[in-house]
Order: C-alpha cells, then sequence, then structure tokens
C-alpha cells in the first residue's frame, strides 16, 4: 500500500484556518486590549527621577597653604548659590 501524497501548504489553508476560528482570535485580543486598559487604569501611577548635577567650584574657592604668600590677594565675593543659578 501506498502511503498518502502529502500536498504542499499553501496560503489559502492558512488563510481558512484564520476565518475558521475568527471568533476565537478577536475574542482574545479583545481579552488582552482590556486586560492592558484595566491595567493601566487601575494600577497606580509611580515616576521617579534622580538628577545631579556636577559643579566645579571657581577659583576663589581654591585653599591654599596658610604659610603660601603668592602676593597680593583679591578677595573673590561669590556666593555658592549664585555659581550653581549660573551653572
Amino acid at each position: 500500500m501506498d502511503p498518502p501524497l502529502e500536498r504542499p501548504l499553501l496560503l489559502r489553508d492558512l488563510v481558512r484556518v484564520f476565518f475558521r476560528h475568527k471568533g476565537k482570535i478577536f475574542a482574545w485580543c479583545l481579552l488582552v486590549l482590556g486586560g492592558l486598559a484595566a491595567a493601566i487604569l487601575v494600577l497606580p501611577r509611580k515616576y521617579a527621577s534622580d538628577a545631579r548635577l556636577f559643579v566645579r567650584l571657581g577659583r576663589e574657592s581654591v585653599t591654599l597653604d596658610p604659610t603660601a604668600t603668592t602676593g597680593q590677594m583679591i578677595q573673590v565675593l561669590e556666593s555658592r548659590e549664585n555659581q550653581m543659578n549660573s551653572a
């Protein structure tokens, strides 16, 4: 007895399977989309942010050895807050 001949799978066969189960496919898509919508509405929103600012201080904050003399001293009075705002 000869084995049955298998015919190649055609696009028409795949389309037929899709249309045969279109109700199940549509119901599954609605179920997934409904679950996602419910999760978005029910779950609490959590936002977290972390920012860091690295500011190099200017020459007025450079410390020298108190015994060192470099000549005439000019004192620059610029507050740290002013430096942060300008950065």
